[in-house]
């Protein structure tokens, strides 16, 4: 649901857009730039339609944007409408000939309010779903859309967030897993000086092993375990 509008108002330049609104830059028909001013030969005055959107709801209820007029510097206001005049930016005066007058009421839930204003240049492109406004000036015309706020208008869901990880248990595959090991007894019997002389290891030079070899059939080096049959548990 989009956020309602809460204010409304015109700057002379994009560059001087207050932090808390946007701008309406682009006419919506025609993809021009939405400049409501108009240039003489001395100078151009620039005008932007700038929009303020907040979130509300029965705990922070705010006053909303429900209806636009345009009105001739003539014409008296309509009631509850409150004529926008000055520029937030410059305070030079918004218009010549003719008023932007908007009109606020208290949110409350399920009503209709503007949640958009958009800018046209020609009335029969007016898309279905905008509300006409009027001419604001030559070749601008203003469209809001209106939309239906619901009982929780705006209060914005958050996005459920991830949920915590669960620690993975390493896989390890082990070729002796589940095969006991246990010392024989004689290891673990004696000191240590006992068991080192009942089980020392002679290691033999390469010279002897080649002398060994040349006694084999096979002429390869044969190592029968010996020693580590011996340290196989009874």
């Amino acid at each position: 649901m989009a956020d309602p509008i809460t204010g409304i108002g015109i700057v002379t330049s994009l560059s001087r857009v207050p932090s808390h609104y946007m701008a309406v830059k682009w006419i919506k028909d025609t993809h021009e730039e939405a400049d409501f001013g108009k240039e003489n030969l001395l100078r151009k005055s620039s005008r932007f339609l700038v929009l303020e959107k907040m979130p509300c709801s029965k705990s922070s209820p705010c006053d909303v944007l429900v209806e636009l007029a345009i009105v001739a510097n003539k014409d008296a206001v309509p009631p509850n409408f409150t004529p926008i005049e000055r520029t937030l930016d410059t305070r030079e005066r918004c218009f010549k000939g003719k008023y932007l007058c908007a009109k606020y009421d208290t949110w409350k839930p399920n009503m209709t309010a503007v949640t958009d204003v958009v800018v046209f240049k020609n009335s029969r492109d007016v898309l279905k779903g905008h509300a006409l406004v009027g001419e604001l000036s030559e070749q601008r015309i203003l469209a809001c859309v209106l939309s239906n706020l619901g009982s929780n208008a705006s209060v914005r869901k958050k996005a459920p967030g991830r949920p915590p990880e669960v620690p993975r248990k390493p896989i390890i595959y082990s070729p002796m897993s589940g095969v006991p090991f246990e010392l024989t007894r004689d290891c673990r019997v004696g000191d240590s000086d006992d068991i080192m002389s009942r089980y020392s290891v002679h290691p033999k030079s390469r010279e002897a092993i080649e002398d060994q070899v040349r006694f084999v059939e096979v002429p390869l080096y044969f190592f029968d375990f010996t020693l580590e049959k011996s340290l196989k548990a009874s």
